[in-house]
């Protein structure tokens, strides 16, 4: 086995659940993402037999386990970076 699986938790007794079969409590986490990679997203979850935020919490869990801890990604411009805005 690749390790995946070990690491996937059970999925809700029943559709909309808050509560696992193993009690593990869950709680709301949304997000918009461009419909390209949520195509992605759900292709790998179906080809790993579970739902999309099953497939989610077991990738952030993966990265946890593997690096100790979520990287830091620099996604936002500096605060001072000035807007090139043509003159009226």
């Amino acid at each position: 086995m690749n390790g995946f699986n070990d690491k996937i938790v059970s999925m809700a007794v029943t559709k909309g659940s808050r509560i696992r079969r193993d009690h593990t409590p869950t709680v709301l986490f949304q997000t918009r993402v461009d419909p390209a990679i949520r195509a992605v997203v759900n292709q790998a979850a179906a080809a790993s037999g579970v739902s999309t935020g099953i497939y989610l919490e077991a990738l952030l869990r993966l990265t946890l386990a593997d690096q100790g801890h979520l990287p830091v990604l620099d996604l936002i411009r500096d605060p001072k970076e000035e807007l090139l805005i043509p003159a009226a």
